[in-house]
């Protein structure tokens, strides 16, 4: 195949698979993205409506591997209302050739308001728009803040043959429970999904194997 890149990207309509694929000749696939968007604000009973749009990194190495990054259930047009759910499902396929490692990354807007509580309210301070909770089928490697948003990283807990799929990392998001007024209905949250695949053998442990992700990342930028 040379040095070609072959990318594609698939949306079909409302209630239908999602998947974008990215696929390349390289020892490591540093990432596919997709960023959910969300258009907040709940004012005077004004549901939040949803939009989801897409970006991907695509970097040329020697070898084989190729990665999809998928969402079976998500509807764009879903209203998300404050301690709603929103069906989300991230997973993976590897339809390269090589077995692969794969990691996700979860990024969570973060925001500043109140929550209701027995006989009132809390004070205002950052609270993170959006939980949930990973399937036991991934580990968690990580958590930190980062310009406004909480990222999460989490390492499959097998190696993904060719044309295998992991399980998706949740199954839905739950949106905080913000108050009325501490939000702007205008004002868009993005949450983000992005993988990351590595040759199976490369490091001796998860962490090393996202250690060299991370590097060879920082060096194409």
């Amino acid at each position: 195949m040379g040095r070609e890149k072959a990318l594609s990207e698939k949306e079909t309509d409302r209630g239908q698979k999602k998947r974008w694929n990215v696929c390349q000749i390289g020892k490591v696939l540093l990432s596919v993205m997709i960023f959910t968007t969300i258009l907040s604000g709940k004012v005077r009973g004004e549901a939040l409506a949803s939009v989801a749009t897409n970006s991907i990194i695509n970097h040329i190495r020697p070898g084989n591997i190729c990665i999809s990054l998928t969402e079976e259930h998500f509807l764009p047009d879903t209203p998300a209302e404050p301690g709603a759910g929103i069906a989300k499902d991230p997973a993976v396929i590897n339809t390269g050739l090589n077995p692969v490692r794969v990691f996700l990354e979860i990024a969570i807007p973060m925001r500043e308001f109140q929550t209701s509580i027995e006989g009132g309210k809390t004070e205002k301070r950052m609270h993170e728009m959006f939980s949930f909770t990973a399937d036991a089928s991934w580990r968690l490697l990580g958590a930190r803040e980062s310009q406004g948003r909480m990222l999460y990283v989490y390492v499959y807990h097998q190696l993904l043959d060719p044309s295998g799929k992991t399980r998706p990392l949740f199954e839905e998001v739950k949106t905080a429970s913000f108050l009325e007024g501490d939000l702007l209905a205008s004002e868009v949250l993005h949450i983000g999904a992005r993988a990351y695949a590595i040759q199976a053998d490369a490091g001796e442990t998860d962490e090393e194997a996202l250690a060299m992700i991370l590097q060879q990342e920082r060096g194409q930028g």
